[in-house]
């Protein structure tokens, strides 16, 4: 039997010491910014005064390119380095300081039940101005509430300082556009108007 070369014996310890290698370290993990303190406000007026409803209950799923770095994070973003965002707000963590009565008619006309969660899914981005750490962002993506979708438009400020970004907007929408009717209360002696504004207030960090 003829004995194995010395370059054959080489080669096979050589891509045996490779896998064993690539088994043993752990993948690097790719970059990602992670939103801890959030809140998503809803503002609207009624035939008694306005009224306000806020979570701090915001669930942010993002995905960037492994171009972004803590060190070039503003200009990451800038090159389309955002490829996914999803934003998760549970329907009944929405709480008005009127109490009670306005979050039951808040929930009720969500359709909380059927409808636990309001979310918005990104379908693009682009960062149309803003210099340096500032970004200035029109984002279009699927609204989701009370079970109807639909597709909006969203400008919004971010303010990079570091590896950290802050991200603040507002939307005006109207509820009878997601198929939801104006919250009613005391049978009727208080309305509240079909518009409301969303206003977002999101800051994470890229770790």
């Amino acid at each position: 039997m003829k004995s194995s070369k010395p370059s054959s014996i080489a080669s096979t310890i050589l891509a045996a010491t490779a896998v064993a290698l690539s088994l043993s370290t752990p993948a690097l993990a790719a970059p990602n910014i992670v939103f801890s303190s959030s809140r998503v406000w809803l503002e609207g007026s009624s035939t008694l005064h306005p009224y306000k409803a806020t979570s701090h209950s915001v669930d942010i799923s993002v995905g960037l390119a492994s171009s972004v770095n803590p060190t070039s994070l503003a200009a990451g973003l800038r090159k389309g380095g955002l490829s996914m965002l999803v934003v998760k707000i549970p329907t009944r963590s929405l709480k008005s300081p009127e109490g009670g009565m306005m979050n039951s008619a808040l929930y009720q006309n969500l359709k909380a039940d059927a409808n636990p969660d309001i979310s918005f899914k990104l379908a693009s981005y682009h960062v149309v101005g803003g210099q340096g750490s500032k970004l200035d962002i029109e984002a279009t993506g699927a609204l989701s509430v009370a079970g109807h979708e639909k597709d909006v438009t969203l400008d919004a400020e971010g303010q990079v300082d570091g590896s950290k970004i802050h991200i603040t907007g507002e939307k005006a929408l109207k509820m009878t556009d997601f198929g939801i009717n104006p919250p009613v209360m005391m049978f009727g002696a208080i309305k509240t108007a079909d518009k409301v504004v969303i206003h977002y207030d999101l800051e994470g960090e890229l770790r």
